[in-house]
């Protein structure tokens, strides 16, 4: 495996043909690609059915690997008995994470649902602790504040003990250096996307997370990158990502970086 999308949502029914304006990969051609290229990507469950899919998904193919969680902001009811199912077969499901999950309060008010979130959140680390298995973290905070991050950093600091020594990753990072700091003490690692290929805000981060805490991903079929913007994402566009992360860090040793994602991603997520 040469390059890999540690977070991207393949399973979904965005990737089962073209769209109609012709802007959308169908997943088989995708796929097809992704071997020629000898590129991987872990396939990420925001609900039960999705998370099902991905494992699925992954069974089927080498180079895919699957999560299995709940999304903070999917209000389906949480049977985490469903969720442990999927876990005890994890050798033969490929399931290398616990996720995604996490708070969301961009989209949902805090005041209003913090309670049912938390729940959500805890339970699924009580997963990632009795299964063993690495945390794939969703943190989106209210506008002009660091609250989602604060409030899971709070739950992970207390619980960290119970976690494996690889607890996880804070996917599509958004936060500032002292978050991105106090998330690297607890040994998590930190992913970018798409945005971070025309948007400035994320630099000092990246520039300061050493380079083995630090991974590309494409959250596709969302947040596309330049020269995509603003068409369906794929996981074939890491690789402007990979560029991007090589530039703003100004990497001397292009080929070395390349390589140490695909290892980050091998020893955080087992694969």
């Amino acid at each position: 495996m040469k390059i890999i999308d540690i977070h991207c949502h393949l399973q979904f029914s965005d990737f089962d043909t073209s769209t109609s304006s012709g802007t959308g990969i169908p997943r088989d051609e995708i796929l097809q690609q992704m071997t020629e290229r000898q590129q991987g990507a872990i396939v990420v469950g925001t609900n039960a059915e999705t998370s099902q899919s991905a494992i699925v998904l992954a069974n089927q193919h080498e180079n895919i690997w699957a999560t299995a969680g709940q999304h903070p902001t999917v209000v389906d009811d949480f049977d985490i008995t469903i969720y442990r199912n999927m876990f005890n077969g994890r050798q033969k499901s490929k399931i290398v994470a616990v996720g995604e999950c996490g708070f969301d309060f961009f989209r949902v008010d805090r005041d209003v649902d913090f309670d049912r979130q938390l729940k959500l959140f805890q339970s699924q680390v009580d997963l990632a602790a009795e299964f063993q298995l690495p945390l794939m973290l969703h943190g989106r905070p209210t506008k002009n504040t660091m609250n989602a991050y604060e409030d899971m950093l709070e739950i992970l600091s207390q619980r960290r003990g119970e976690l494996p020594e690889h607890p996880g990753n804070a996917h599509f990072f958004v936060g500032d250096l002292e978050i991105a700091k106090r998330f690297l003490d607890l040994n998590f690692t930190l992913s970018f996307d798409g945005p971070i290929t025309f948007a400035r805000d994320y630099d000092e981060v990246i520039k300061y997370v050493p380079s083995d805490m630090i991974h590309a991903e494409t959250d596709a079929p969302y947040a596309a990158p330049v020269p995509h913007r603003g068409q369906q994402n794929s996981p074939l566009y890491v690789e402007h990502v990979i560029d991007s992360l090589i530039d703003i860090r100004n990497e001397s040793d292009s080929e070395a970086f390349r390589l140490q994602l695909v290892e980050n991603a091998k020893r955080v997520f087992n694969l």
